[in-house]
């Protein structure tokens, strides 16, 4: 699992991105507006992106799905399908450097 982390405007969704055009795989982003702007500036496919509520009507759910996800704002993510009562998660990350909180 690839872990990518920095605060707002430090390059996590390009980050991503890379990671997609080398290795392949979708990038989940929030928004259609979001998805549209990557597809318009030629960032990525139509293939290449989907929108959280299409990747879950397309697979169901993502354990079922043999595709590659990269999840662009996971914290958007958990609280659109979790909701919003969701305030922590923890995640196991052997060979990731601790971010300081």
């Amino acid at each position: 699992m690839n872990i990518v982390h920095g605060g707002r405007g430090s390059g996590k969704t390009t980050r991503l991105i890379q990671k997609i055009k080398e290795f392949g795989g979708v990038l989940l982003v929030s928004s259609e507006t979001i998805k549209k702007n990557l597809i318009a500036g030629e960032v990525l496919t139509k293939d290449q992106v989907l929108t959280f509520r299409e990747a879950m009507s397309v697979s169901g759910n993502f354990v079922s799905s043999n595709k590659k996800y990269y999840i662009d704002c996971m914290e958007l993510f958990i609280e659109k399908f979790v909701g919003p009562g969701c305030i922590g998660f923890s995640i196991d990350t052997p060979n990731f450097e601790r971010a300081k909180l």
